[in-house]
């Protein structure tokens, strides 16, 4: 490992427990998938859009900000919830629309233009098991941390300062 690749992806530290580093390989997935649903503001898949600015701002917090925070990965997993359940409302909604479409207008159109909804509904149920699983790595992350900052390494001494103040 050079220090460029230290630079380009500081995400979390060496000593980082797996959970941790699992959590983070999790996030680039759902950060490039959160910002693929921010596209759907052009096709009016508000919960969508709504659910990417959730998920984008979610796998921000550890890569960026928090690295190997327990706060960070616990943040993470409540927006990822979030952004759950507004990309699973996105892509049921999504699946409506193409029923009630296809039947008003199925005797009108020869042509069956209704196909390029499933690209859209694909999308949203990508996103749906990627912050799906992300919520769960990001809470066992933030659980392992928690672990890890408690735990002190058999055979190292640990010194604790305790200040008297005087009395009044």
């Amino acid at each position: 490992v050079t220090d460029l690749d230290q630079a380009m992806c500081n995400c979390y530290e060496e000593n980082a427990p797996g959970e941790v580093k699992r959590a983070a390989g999790m996030a680039i997935a759902v950060m490039v998938f959160s910002c693929l649903a921010c596209l759907g503001i052009f096709i009016g898949q508000i919960p969508a859009v709504i659910a990417g600015i959730f998920g984008i701002i979610a796998t921000s917090i550890p890569l960026c900000c928090g690295k190997s925070q327990p706060g960070a990965y616990l943040a993470c997993g409540i927006l990822c919830c979030l952004a759950f359940v507004l990309h699973l409302a996105s892509g049921v909604l999504a699946i409506m629309w193409y029923v009630d479409a296809q039947n008003a207008l199925s005797e009108y159109v020869e042509y069956n233009f209704f196909w390029a909804v499933w690209p859209v509904i694909a999308g949203d149920f990508i996103c749906v098991v990627l912050t799906f699983l992300l919520t769960i790595f990001a809470f066992q992350a933030s659980t392992a941390l928690n672990k890890q900052a408690q735990t002190v390494p058999t055979g190292q001494t640990v010194i604790v300062e305790a200040k008297v103040q005087p009395a009044p």
